[in-house]
């Protein structure tokens, strides 16, 4: 049998059906991979919210002035971890970390870290990436802040840093 050759303008929309393929294939393992990072985000800001409700667990059973504020925390931190009212808690946890972070005496003032992580992580559930940057990098660069909250700042930063859509 006699074999037909393909002509040279046969080549190149085979061509194209290839990059085309190759294309395809390589956006959806990016979004792929995007997304694995993003859950992975996610995970770490719920442990961030994990440990600052353990944190909180203990001031319980303090009273005084600082009740109420240790109530009202305590409230927050529990709809963030269900990311429920997002922007309503987002505002009132934003108070209370100006509170804590300014130069002046509050009850907050004992909570900076349970706040900042927290308020991170409501950033991250609410899809404010830049935001959660800001306070975590403060996080980061606070002397007060204890060596394991700062641990779990870099590394929810990290995991921030790998995402890039979502």
């Amino acid at each position: 049998k006699e074999r037909k050759k393909r002509p040279a303008a046969a080549i190149i929309p085979m061509f194209k059906r290839v990059a085309a393929a190759a294309a395809v294939i390589l956006i959806v393992a990016g979004v792929g991979f995007d997304y694995y990072n993003s859950s992975l985000m996610k995970d770490y800001a719920g442990q961030c919210i994990a440990m600052a409700e353990s944190d909180m667990s203990g001031e319980m059973h303090m009273k005084g002035d600082g009740d109420e504020v240790i109530d009202e925390l305590r409230k927050l931190f529990e709809l963030v971890g269900k990311k429920e009212n997002l922007p309503s808690v987002i505002s009132k946890l934003e108070v209370y970390y100006n509170h804590a972070i300014d130069e002046y005496a509050h009850d907050e003032d004992a909570f900076v870290d349970q706040i900042s992580l927290t308020l991170a992580s409501a950033y991250i559930y609410d899809g404010q990436k830049s935001k959660a940057k800001e306070v975590l990098s403060h996080i980061q660069n606070d002397p007060d802040a204890s060596p394991d909250v700062k641990e779990k700042a870099k590394q929810l930063l990290d995991s921030i840093k790998k995402t890039f859509i979502v």
